[in-house]
């Protein structure tokens, strides 16, 4: 509705004004309609935090309602603002706010309510929460008992039609109101409708009593005309619709709002002077949404409370759904061709992830549109980053010695002569971090999102070796490409090969600032002409900063790359002028490679409370100092917790979880068969994906000090061939298949007819050799293991 400035104008009223702490009594029902379920609305719909935690603060607040003998709830609600609260659950049905207490709740009022009687197989209005026996026998489909079978057939709705009982329970109900003769919705002189009508007297649908021929703004007609609208499309209902808007502006407009009449039956009605809150809340929402595209709130994905606020329908298992449905459709191969195209795993292709496709068709490349860096502000708060650099270990490579494989010293000259930062301080905005901010709708805590999105599938391929400097940054690249340059002056953030691109994820939220969790695939290339490309690849950057909201602070930021393994860098350099040069390949350890912020960001213009420029220093000539206030994080996740989730993120195969076996892999698997999609619901069935450096694994075999672990290493390295050893093993150790690298690459890179053995077999169809290899290799593996795990 483009009304940006209204919702950050009630947003911070929420944040500053809206206090919970009060003396008083409130009814639960209509604070949980109203307040809670406006508020988790609005955070659905927004992904603001402050909205949900308001909700779940406010939901402590009504807990002590549930402490009843039968655990139904009391009417009303007492609180004090010193009276302790539990945690209180939504059963909302979505994961972003804790439900299994409530659902406990639900099901135990849900089993009285089936053990008691039904009169006429309908619910009475009053229940004892002590008892749990009806109070009185007076049922009404209306006033009072309307919202109970309302929510009856919504809570069916909201699980994705997966909660059955709810749906009987409403059928049942149903069922026993069949007998009433239809309404027709006769309108009235002022054709809006009264407060309520009867079937006296042979008269349908008419207000019979004078108590009764108000109205008082209410949406239920014009609700049950949204609704008959989106499943019938026929006009009348929108013509209808319309013909109640001419009313209210007829009869109830007054100079302040909208007020209720006190009699529909004429043309002269008098005003109550009362515009009652729901008028707002459901009557103009259902009218406006009415007249909107059926894609505005579909109530396909939305279900509205009783107080017409809508709340996200929990479909779990639709992309489960979807998926099965697209390998049935497609094939393995077909669904392989397809995930590669789809970088979001929506299971929908949009234009921008059919570019690639396009451009190989028919040879064009678009020139491509960046979001451009910002105009800084001069005056705004900088930031002093500090780099530190340890050279690479020489020792720690295998060929760093001058003649070993044919290797010259000139190859090496870029890597022996980096031995220090090119910029061991920078000054940078605070501003210019922006770019870590998240998304929108990614402001869940461990919920990642791409800064810089990789751009590599099966078509583009891979990024050419033979390149001296990189491209021109643009966007977010270049922050990063900033950052980096004070390392070595040619990095490259978008790494050759796959995992490509830089990933983060909040890692603690408070106010006003974010710890952003990142982490950043990127390269340098270390030789200039005529010498030939030397690539320097860091397994990764991890790091996180500490900024407000609106990024114009930066409390502080870090970023390294990690050093607690024994070999923590690639190095691979061309032998020849083209990119079909022949290329050598090492690996090495680096010490140290980080940047870190000496402090927070300061103002680069300090004025005083009139606005005028004041001296950055004291009397005595010292720089004036800063004290920054404290950071209270409301909720965070431990920096083992978020790197894990960024893990995930770059290598998806990973997210196996209770798994029988142990694949191990290198970089030749992370850049093929683990980006395909059978191949990584195979891993996720049945596997645990790791691999480990051989190092690594003799130091465990030497040292002993840990037995178990000893005596995997001794398994291993049994098997293992240089240079890769792709391995399945069971929990205890024992390798059960294994295949070298080298021998994977030459019999995927063979025709099929070329291959002598039937041990891997290929897919006739479009599936790549590779994908189909290893996918055979991994069905034997489960197919050996079958005996192991009988016994």
């Amino acid at each position: 509705m483009e009304l940006g400035e209204e919702f950050q104008e009630a947003k911070s009223w929420v944040e500053k004004s809206l206090d919970l702490n009060v003396n008083g009594e409130a009814s639960l029902f209509e604070v949980n309609i109203r307040y809670v379920g406006g508020l988790l609305t609005t955070y659905y719909l927004t992904g603001e935090e402050v909205f949900k935690s308001k909700a779940l603060e406010l939901g402590e607040k009504l807990l002590p309602a549930f402490n009843t003998p039968t655990g139904i709830r009391g009417f009303g609600l007492a609180h004090r603002r010193d009276e302790p609260a539990g945690k209180l659950g939504f059963r909302f049905g979505t994961p972003s706010v804790p439900s299994r207490q409530c659902s406990t709740w639900v099901m135990n009022i849900r089993k009285v309510l089936n053990r008691i009687e039904k009169p006429q197989g309908l619910y009475p209005n009053f229940l004892s929460p002590v008892t749990g026996n009806w109070v009185q026998h007076h049922v009404s489909i209306g006033g009072l008992g309307d919202s109970f079978y309302e929510y009856l057939i919504k809570s069916w709705l909201m699980s994705d039609k997966r909660d059955t009982e709810a749906k009987k329970m409403y059928n049942d109900a149903l069922e026993c109101t069949s007998q009433t003769k239809g309404v027709e919705y006769l309108l009235s002189h002022t054709k809006l409708g009264p407060e309520a009508f009867r079937f006296d007297s042979g008269a349908e649908a008419v207000a019979t009593r004078l108590s009764e021929r108000y109205y008082i703004l209410r949406p239920e007609v014009v609700e049950s005309y949204l609704y008959m609208w989106r499943l019938t499309h026929d006009p009348k209902y929108r013509q209808w619709g319309w013909e109640v808007v001419k009313a209210l502006e007829k009869y109830c407009r007054v100079e302040a709002g909208f007020s209720g009449i006190r009699d529909v039956y004429t043309t002269t009605p008098s005003h109550d002077n009362m515009q009652q809150s729901f008028f707002l809340a459901e009557t103009l929402k259902y009218l406006y949404l009415l007249f909107c595209d059926d894609d505005v709130l579909s109530l396909e994905d939305w279900v509205f409370n009783t107080e017409a606020h809508p709340l996200p329908v929990n479909h779990t298992n639709l992309k489960a759904k979807a998926s099965e449905m697209a390998l049935k459709s497609l094939g393995n191969e077909g669904l392989f061709l397809f995930s590669s195209l789809d970088t979001n795993n929506d299971l929908y292709i949009s234009p921008e992830e059919f570019k690639p496709v396009a451009e190989k068709l028919t040879g064009v490349t678009p020139v491509l549109e960046f979001e451009e860096e910002e105009t800084l502000d001069p005056s705004g708060e900088t930031l002093s980053i500090v780099a530190k650099f340890q050279p690479l270990l020489m020792e720690t490579m295998t060929k760093s010695k001058d003649g070993f494989l044919g290797i010259s010293h000139i190859a090496l000259s870029g890597l022996r002569n980096w031995t220090a930062p090119a910029a061991p301080m920078s000054i940078m905005f605070a501003k210019q971090f922006k770019a870590f901010l998240p998304p929108k709708n990614k402001i869940e805590l461990g919920d990642p999102w791409w800064i810089i999105p990789s751009e590599l599938n099966i078509f583009t391929g891979y990024l050419s070796n033979n390149r001296f400097y990189p491209p021109v940054p643009k966007g977010k690249e270049i922050v990063i490409h900033k950052l980096l340059s004070m390392f070595h002056p040619r990095p490259f953030v978008k790494t050759r090969f796959a995992p490509q691109g830089a990933v983060a994820c909040i890692q603690a939220i408070s106010e006003f600032y974010y710890r952003i969790a990142f982490r950043i695939h990127a390269e340098f290339q270390l030789n200039e002409p005529p010498d030939f490309p030397f690539w320097f690849s860091p397994g990764q950057f991890a790091g996180h900063i500490v900024l407000s909201r609106d990024s114009s602070h930066v409390r502080e930021f870090k970023l390294f790359v990690p050093n607690k393994r024994s070999l923590n860098v690639d190095m691979e350099w061309l032998y020849g002028a083209s990119e079909s040069s022949n290329m050598e390949v090492d690996i090495g350890y680096l010490p140290q490679m980080e940047l870190e912020s000496s402090g927070p960001s300061i103002p680069s213009v300090i004025h005083d409370e009139n606005g005028n420029v004041m001296d950055s220093r004291d009397p005595a000539g010292e720089p004036i100092q800063f004290v920054f206030e404290e950071i209270n994080w409301q909720r965070e996740l431990s920096g083992e917790e978020a790197a894990q989730k960024l893990e995930v993120a770059m290598y998806p195969f990973k997210k196996a979880e209770i798994k029988l076996f142990v694949p191990g892999s290198g970089r030749t698997l992370r850049e093929t068969v683990l980006e395909s999609s059978p191949i990584l619901a195979l891993l996720n069935e049945s596997f645990i994906s790791t691999w480990s450096l051989v190092k690594e694994l003799e130091e465990l075999q030497t040292k002993r000090q840990n037995e178990f672990y000893s005596r995997l290493a001794d398994l291993h390295l049994e098997k293992y061939n240089f240079p890769v050893e792709m391995m399945i093993c069971l929990p205890n150790g024992t390798v059960i298949h294994h295949i070298n690298a080298n021998y994977f690459l030459d019999i995927t890179s063979m025709k099929p007819e070329e291959v002598e053995s039937s041990i891997f077999s290929f897919s006739t169809n479009f599936e790549d050799p590779s994908t189909a290899t290893y996918l055979q290799f991994l069905k034997e593996g489960l197919q050996r293991a079958k005996r192991f795990l009988q016994t």
